[in-house]
């Protein structure tokens, strides 16, 4: 009998060293750092802009310039931007990840999708009424008649 509970024991001992590594990983998971726009959602970022012939501009600290803010004001272009970071996510899945932790970034980049589409779209309208304000006033009076 006491052989079993000494087994028992260094199974139990075993299992909670493993759930203890397995919670150190997950935190250093979490606080992995990436040099400035170089993950793959950042990565990703870059291709739908290139996509839509969008550049950023690098002498703007990667800003957009121009026609390219215009550019990116349309919904299709937003869209598209939006979507990425559950794209990057369903793209690079693998199996060694947790369910939980898998069903999280999803979670979590649709929670990114949803917020940033909302802003940007405000963002687009609100950038159209000062770039184009003759246009803006011919919509208004056009539907105030």
């Amino acid at each position: 009998m006491e052989e079993i509970d000494d087994r028992f024991r260094d199974a139990a001992s075993l299992a909670f060293k493993l759930r203890n590594d397995i919670q150190n990983l997950e935190k250093e998971a979490e606080t992995s750092q990436l040099s400035y726009a170089t993950g793959p959602v950042a990565s990703s970022f870059d291709k739908v802009l290139h996509t839509f012939k969008v550049q950023r501009q690098a002498y703007h600290r990667k800003a957009f310039v121009g026609n390219h803010v215009h550019k990116c004001c349309e919904p299709k272009v937003i869209e598209a931007l939006t979507k990425t970071p559950s794209k990057v996510i369903e793209k690079h899945l693998t199996d060694n990840m947790p369910l939980a932790a898998l069903d999280r970034l999803r979670r979590k980049a649709a929670t990114i999708q949803e917020k940033f589409e909302d802003i940007f779209l405000k963002f687009a309208d609100v950038h159209k009424g000062i770039n184009h304000p003759l246009l803006s006033l011919t919509v208004t009076s056009i539907v105030l008649k």
